[in-house]
């Protein structure tokens, strides 16, 4: 609560706001749109990150793979002028996350659950292309790596994978083919393992639905991962992490 949100729109221009100032959704009510939170015809929100203290850099990563770093001082300056914070030189491109580019490698995972991984620090001034994608794939996540840890990913239709970031090799710089994580096409997104947390989903029908993590297994090479909710014919659209819940039912 304490925290604020950094969010970045399709078009790059960057938006503040406290989640004091967010409306609450009633049960059977519909979305309402935060005060501050105006957007254009044309323009939707693509990339979100809670700010308890900010990094001094940030690094903002898009849908095909284009990877930047700013100084925080640029980031906070184009929020407050309205100006676009980052323009892709890749075609029909949006950002899809921001993460703190302080220290430490940054890993990237597609929908088709592809990865690389390099060194923040390689990533040239003008930006860089992180990987190649297939016409139809797409970034999905953004993890910044400060040390090895165990990740989870997660899918679509409800299967999930812990993964160790130790077997997955840094490069030197950003580029060339993603490795294989897991064998789906359908991957929504990758968190930091945390104990005793649950996913919470979002489907396509506008519901939610709690998962504990608990039981989600160490996966140790690219399969289909394991199978934690069925959503039939209602996929999930979204999923975020709650870290420190009690396990789900």
């Amino acid at each position: 609560p304490q925290d604020d949100l950094l969010l970045l729109t399709n078009q790059g221009r960057g938006l503040n706001i406290s989640p004091a100032d967010l409306p609450v959704l009633a049960e059977g009510g519909d979305w309402r749109v935060a005060e501050g939170l105006e957007l254009a015809a044309d323009e939707r929100l693509t990339a979100a990150v809670a700010v308890a203290e900010p990094p001094r850099f940030w690094t903002v990563v898009t849908r095909r793979g284009y990877v930047r770093q700013f100084l925080r001082i640029a980031v906070d300056r184009g929020v407050v002028q309205g100006e676009p914070l980052i323009e892709s030189p890749l075609h029909n491109d949006a950002p899809v996350a921001l993460v703190n580019g302080d220290r430490g490698d940054l890993l990237l995972l597609t929908r088709w659950g592809k990865a690389v991984r390099f060194p923040q620090r390689a990533i040239a001034a003008p930006g860089s292309v992180a990987l190649e994608l297939d016409p139809d794939d797409a970034v999905v996540a953004a993890l910044p790596l400060p040390s090895d840890t165990q990740i989870l990913i997660v899918t679509a239709s409800g299967f999930a994978a812990r993964r160790d970031t130790d077997r997955i090799a840094a490069r030197a710089r950003p580029g060339g083919a993603g490795k294989p994580l897991i064998q789906a096409f359908d991957v929504l997104g990758a968190f930091p393992r945390e104990q005793h947390a649950q996913l919470l989903y979002l489907t396509y029908s506008g519901k939610l639905a709690l998962v504990s993590t608990a039981d989600v297994p160490l996966h140790q090479r690219a399969d289909k991962g394991t199978r934690v909710r069925t959503f039939d014919r209602d996929p999930a659209i979204a999923v975020t992490l709650i870290p420190g819940g009690k396990d789900a039912d």
